[in-house]
């Protein structure tokens, strides 16, 4: 993983108060990687938002603004994680979901709970976006679960059928997705000044390696994330026939493309 610049204890925000909780912490320990933006290289601490009460709909909506602003995040299960210095422009993007945000489910009608929190997080992810494309309504309850409407029972067991078995699905998580990511950026910096170094070309290959056994990561295209894996593989690729200028201009490319997501 990333050569941390020390270990934290990130701080929750709430994105239906609007605004940062200094008296509430999450209880995960992540790593405090440095911004592409940050001062002299210093480590920006990392943010999490919870947004377990938002509908499926909502949490895709807010991915797609993360995006669409190419500012760094992180999906795990139901939080996102940001660095510190876009909370401000998050917080604006929080007020725009919610702005247009509408009750999932009848609150009034009897529900049903899908308990899915022991299921791989792609497979968690996936679930959901069947359930959007079937039209379900839905939201995540506190434990990380799916809550139907009873009327859509019938509906939501055929989108269960359809899934993939779970053993198909690998069991990394957004932050540690996040985090091969950022190594990989660091990796290509030093192969783009240094493309003769070979301990970083070994740390790329096996980054490549791992990336290229994760299923697509929530907030990605699948496409996008194919060619971003293929990137970093072929800037990895020891065996190719390449010279330091030739590969030190690969690994340029492969920083450039990875500033995008970190």
């Amino acid at each position: 993983m990333w050569n941390h610049l020390g270990v934290t204890t990130t701080e929750s925000h709430d994105p239906d108060a609007g605004a940062t909780s200094s008296d509430r912490h999450s209880d995960k320990a992540t790593i405090g990687v440095p911004h592409p933006e940050a001062d002299g290289g210093q480590a920006v601490e990392p943010v999490i938002y919870d947004c377990t009460e938002w509908s499926g709909e909502s949490r895709r909506l807010f991915a797609s603004l993360l995006e669409m602003a190419g500012l760094g995040s992180a999906w795990q299960g139901t939080e996102v994680t940001v660095f510190s210095t876009d909370v401000e422009l998050v917080d604006d993007m929080v007020a725009q979901v919610l702005s247009t945000a509408r009750s999932a489910i009848d609150p009034d009608a009897p529900s049903i709970v899908y308990e899915i929190g022991e299921w791989p997080d792609a497979l968690q992810n996936e679930f959901a976006a069947q359930l959007t494309i079937s039209e379900v309504a839905y939201i995540w309850n506190a434990d990380g679960d799916i809550v139907v409407n009873e009327s859509d029972e019938e509906l939501v067991e055929e989108v269960i059928e359809m899934l993939p078995d779970a053993e198909s699905f690998d069991n990394v998580d957004g932050l540690e997705v996040q985090g091969l990511l950022n190594e990989a950026f660091m990796l290509a910096d030093r192969l783009s000044s240094k493309p003769e170094d070979s301990t970083a070309l070994e740390q790329l290959a096996r980054i490549a390696t791992e990336l290229s056994q994760v299923s697509t990561p929530f907030g990605f295209d699948q496409r996008d994330w194919e060619t971003l894996v293929a990137n970093v593989e072929s800037a990895a690729d020891a065996d190719a026939e390449l010279s330091h200028k030739s590969r030190a201009k690969a690994a340029k490319s492969l920083r450039g493309l990875l500033r995008n997501y970190i």
